[in-house]
């Protein structure tokens, strides 16, 4: 980090340095550079042997669900997401109750868990890996409800794999906003 102060008293702060009279602040540490913003390594051979034993036991590449760790939680098991998801595959409590985990902070029932869901997205999308992970990773409620959603005719093309299970997500979310809901018209004022 460098430093000018100008006559006037106007101090200026730089990483890189334009101007000669800059001063290198030597003793300066940003956050950064002592590790305070740093993510904590992705050790996958920690949880290397939940993670085989419930990609063998469900039928899931090892890679994907580590692929899937790594975006959901970085592999921190005490992840929770701002919506409430928990643990290391980032499992919304209700779901995590339908899967039979009792503790989502546990490393083994949240993978058991979560690899399951995904199993169970992978089959219901026709093994579309892309549409069953945006539903893995869309709310909690929309992979049931995409699943009974029509398929596109022949003559519409699909923008993005996820675009279905975005859909029902979004559908569902207007729904419980108060605001959008028909006003109620009382009985015999109907115009006929």
């Amino acid at each position: 980090m460098y430093r000018l102060s100008e006559g006037d008293g106007t101090v200026h702060f730089t990483n890189a340095p334009t101007d000669p009279r800059y001063k290198n602040l030597a003793d300066y540490s940003s956050g950064t550079s002592a590790g305070f913003l740093r993510l904590p390594p992705t050790d996958t051979a920690r949880y290397g042997a939940e993670i085989k034993a419930a990609a063998e036991r469900y039928g899931v590449s090892e890679r994907l669900v580590q692929a899937v760790i790594r975006a959901e939680s970085a592999f921190n098991p005490k992840a929770v997401s701002g919506k409430g998801a928990q643990g290391l595959m980032q499992l919304m409590p209700e779901t995590a109750s339908m899967l039979g985990v009792r503790n989502s902070f546990d490393p083994q029932q949240n993978i058991d868990g979560g690899v399951r869901h995904l199993r169970g997205l992978i089959d219901r999308f026709g093994n579309d890996l892309p549409l069953a992970l945006a539903a893995y990773n869309a709310a909690a409620s929309a992979p049931s409800a995409a699943s009974t959603a029509s398929a596109p005719g022949p003559g519409v093309q699909r923008t993005s794999p996820a675009a279905p299970a975005m859909r029902v997500a979004r559908r569902r979310r207007s729904a419980r906003r108060p605001g959008l809901k028909r006003p109620r018209v009382p009985r015999g004022t109907r115009p006929r």
